[in-house]
């Protein structure tokens, strides 16, 4: 039996700037990548459309289902 728990840690904008550039990455990407951080944490982005389903002919279904979905896949 596979281990299944999942920690969350919790990470500011700013300490994944300074992980990023800690680990090399450019100054530029990483402040990008901190406004994007910033935007998606007060909510930007997080809205629905009917895109995926006129497209797919399906509705999308939740993370939580795709897990379910896919559990045999995701293990090692």
């Amino acid at each position: 039996m596979y281990d299944t728990s999942i920690a969350y840690q919790p990470v500011t904008p700013d300490d994944a700037q300074r992980s990023m550039l800690d680990a090399g990455v450019s100054q530029g990407i990483a402040a990008v990548t901190k406004e994007y951080l910033t935007a998606y944490s007060a909510g930007w982005g997080d809205y629905t459309t009917p895109d995926f389903e006129k497209v797919m002919g399906h509705p999308a279904r939740s993370f939580a289902g795709f897990a379910r979905a896919h559990a045999a896949q995701l293990r090692p």
